[in-house]
């Protein structure tokens, strides 16, 4: 499988490399892509072909060739299958350290003899082996926007961002949770802060974050933003309350003056009765704004 490798401005000015004809200078950087994180692949001239040069006619046997005589790459045999070694590979690549281990023999463990001069040559440029880069920033051989599977750069998921102590650990990590796996820690540090202005008004980052989890909303917003202007449903609901608790007030022994508007010749129920159709014909009638201040009336805190 083909990866992500780089290629430094240099190589089109390499002395040595412009003594090879232009094919082997084309495929030489494509048997980097085709290598594995040692540089190294199977030595099969027809598989090479088809992933390199699948529009062409050039044979790609005498350009492998080629390139051994000058030393880019080095051709051996381990157990009776034969592999190439991209010279000098990882001093100019730099594998993400995601990416699969090398499961080729390197060149140095064959023994045969027409070849042990040939290993002897390049055993000190094979046997480098510079430190995988282990940074945040990407190595500079992968190409975010070309990367295959096996050297993926993780990204700042899940564990990115790390809740302050005024936030309940279990319920930041419900919420991610909540949020799924597109939670960047960059999207953390922003509902972070939202709370953080919540907090300094006064508010409870906590009950918010529960309101969010439990409306299956994907911000964070004021504890006020359920009750803001209020419902039709839940305005009629409160006074329909209301009225009922002053009802069983009045059956426990309140006079009928207690109840504003009652005739003293009109029973208790009657009057209650009464009143309740009285707030269901004004909620009818009411736009948002005056259910809100039916609400508010009627004892909403």
């Amino acid at each position: 499988m083909a990866r992500a490798r780089n290629i430094k401005p240099g190589l089109y000015k390499n002395e040595d490399l412009a003594e090879c004809s232009v094919w082997a200078r084309l495929i030489f950087p494509g048997l980097w892509m085709l290598a594995d994180r040692e540089g190294r692949l199977e030595d099969r001239p027809k598989r090479i072909k088809g992933e390199l040069l699948p529009f062409d006619s050039q044979d790609v046997e005498p350009l492998l060739e080629e390139l051994d005589r000058h030393k880019f790459i080095l051709r051996y045999e381990v157990a009776g299958v034969r592999y190439l070694k991209v010279v000098k590979f990882l001093k100019h690549q730099t594998p993400h350290y995601s990416e699969k281990a090398s499961i080729i023999p390197p060149p140095f463990q064959e023994s045969t003899s027409d070849e042990g001069s040939k290993f002897q040559e390049h055993s000190a440029q094979l046997l480098e082996k510079p430190a995988i880069k282990r940074g945040s920033q990407p190595p500079d051989s992968l190409i975010p926007d070309s990367l295959i599977a096996d050297s993926l750069i993780p990204d700042p998921l899940i564990a990115g961002a790390t809740a302050p102590g005024w936030i309940r650990p279990d319920l930041w990590q419900d919420f991610k949770k909540h949020r799924g796996a597109k939670f960047t820690a960059k999207a953390q540090a922003l509902i972070l802060k939202k709370l953080q202005a919540f907090k300094d008004e006064g508010q409870d980052p906590n009950a918010i974050l529960e309101n969010s989890i439990a409306s299956d909303w994907k911000g964070v917003f004021p504890e006020t933003r359920a009750h803001a202007g209020g419902n039709k449903q839940d305005a009629l609901e409160r006074h329909c309350d209301d009225v009922a608790r002053q009802f069983a007030e009045a059956r426990t022994g309140h006079e009928s003056s207690a109840l504003p508007g009652v005739s003293r010749r009109e029973s208790k129920q009657d009057a209650l009765e009464r009143r309740n159709d009285e707030a269901a014909r004004q909620f009818l009638e009411a736009g948002p704004v005056e259910v809100a201040k039916a609400g508010g009336a009627a004892g909403e805190p």
